[in-house]
């Protein structure tokens, strides 16, 4: 995690190392935020994952991911929108709004955005006709209030969608075939649910966790997490919130004036 450009850049790394995909030279478990600037040479990262994380400045890699070592998928990072992966780099969403393995092997169409989860489900959005048609890998997706194209993030099984321009919509995806039958009520292949808790907050930031849970920022500066039951708001008084992080079993929180560790490292 990184603070804004106009400070200088740090990195704080916190919890499972054991794949060197957090700090290269660090220990297999972090168990309290440390700085690791010096220890992995960036002034940006723009995917991490279980196997590995993905610098920008310059193809830079570190992990125990094939893709650390693999010469043939050196891309250049400054023509890529986009790693594609939960758990580890499946592909990339170039500028040009094509795709592409990470072998180097490019696709014909062009997408807004692309996203798969961590069981391989994949989810696409280009125009918002495109949407509403089904031209996307994982079919329509209606509602009255998806009036744009969207930003997708993906956990293990779950996707959200948050629409682009000055009033966001944060929907969750569902894919009707994991519900029980009694639950499926529509024959659409993908429900869209508006998450009515955030409506008016204007979600500013989301951020893929573990376990199924997201964190999400607002514009006033509110942390959220989002797991199984209803939002829970993490509150830190008048402090605004820059950051978060969420891991399987803790979260991370970096306001402007501090780092809030809840969790694994209390036990």
């Amino acid at each position: 995690m990184s603070h804004e450009v106009d400070r200088p850049v740090r990195f704080l790394a916190f919890g499972n190392n054991v794949c060197r995909n957090i700090d290269p030279l660090g220990a297999p478990v972090i168990q309290t935020p440390i700085d690791i600037t010096g220890n992995i040479d960036c002034g940006e990262i723009i995917w991490h994952g279980w196997t590995c994380t993905i610098a920008k400045d310059y193809y830079h890699a570190w992990g125990t991911d094939p893709l650390v070592s693999e010469t043939t998928s050196v891309l250049p990072v400054d023509a890529i929108r986009r790693v594609i992966g939960f758990d580890r780099p499946v592909g990339f969403l170039h500028l040009d709004g094509r795709v592409s393995t990470t072998h180097g092997i490019k696709g014909s169409g062009t997408w807004d955005d692309v996203a798969v989860t961590g069981l391989g489900a994949v989810y696409a959005s280009r125009s918002l006709d495109d949407l509403i048609e089904g031209r996307s890998p994982q079919g329509p997706l209606r509602h009255p209030l998806l009036t744009s194209s969207v930003k997708l993030y993906t956990t293990e099984s779950r996707v959200l969608a948050l629409t682009l321009g000055p009033t966001p919509h944060l929907f969750e995806l569902v894919d009707v075939r994991s519900l029980p039958p009694r639950q499926r009520k529509t024959d659409e292949p993908i429900k869209v649910q508006l998450l009515e808790e955030f409506e008016g907050l204007g979600v500013q930031t989301v951020v893929s966790g573990s376990a199924n849970r997201f964190g999400i920022i607002t514009e006033a500066g509110e942390a959220y997490l989002l797991g199984k039951g209803d939002p829970e708001l993490l509150d830190f008084g008048d402090e605004e919130v820059r950051l978060i992080g969420i891991g399987s079993d803790f979260e991370v929180v970096v306001t402007v004036q501090d780092v809030f560790v809840r969790g694994a490292s209390e036990s």
